[in-house]
């Protein structure tokens, strides 16, 4: 596993960026970003994050989001998830799995959110046409 990032405060009177590295016989060690930095192994770890689950278009998306949500742009976020729905299911879909996979709790929570406000109030016929569901 990838040792990753995990900001800690410092027991000194500035916080320093703390970073866990995990040897190959399970021993884990905080060190300061700084330290660790000086191993150009670790700092290509660090900068370059492989989410090997996750396309490049769909990762695009959940930036996206992130951006949005960082800015507390609520009800843009509910307008986006519903513009993405109605324009690109597939991309849409792929968003719900990329939240998932990436335990973006409040991207699951948008895309169910969208999800229940599209199927509300339609028949179980409309609710088949609207996902290209054969009987």
């Amino acid at each position: 596993m990838s040792p990753s990032p995990s900001p800690s405060p410092s027991t000194s009177s500035t916080n320093k960026r703390k970073i866990k590295l995990r040897s190959s016989d399970g021993k884990t060690f905080e060190v300061e970003e700084e330290v660790a930095m000086q191993s150009e192994t670790i700092k290509s770890m660090i900068e370059v994050v492989p989410i090997p689950e996750v396309s490049g278009k769909t990762l695009s998306l959940v930036i996206d989001y992130c951006n949005k949500n960082k800015d507390d742009l609520h009800d843009d976020l509910i307008d986006w998830a519903l513009r993405l729905f109605e324009a690109d299911q597939a991309a849409f879909f792929d968003l719900v799995l990329a939240a998932h996979y990436l335990k973006i709790k409040s991207l699951e929570d948008l895309t169910s959110k969208t999800v229940a406000g599209v199927i509300r109030g339609k028949s179980l016929e409309e609710i088949r046409q609207t996902f290209n569901i054969n009987k």
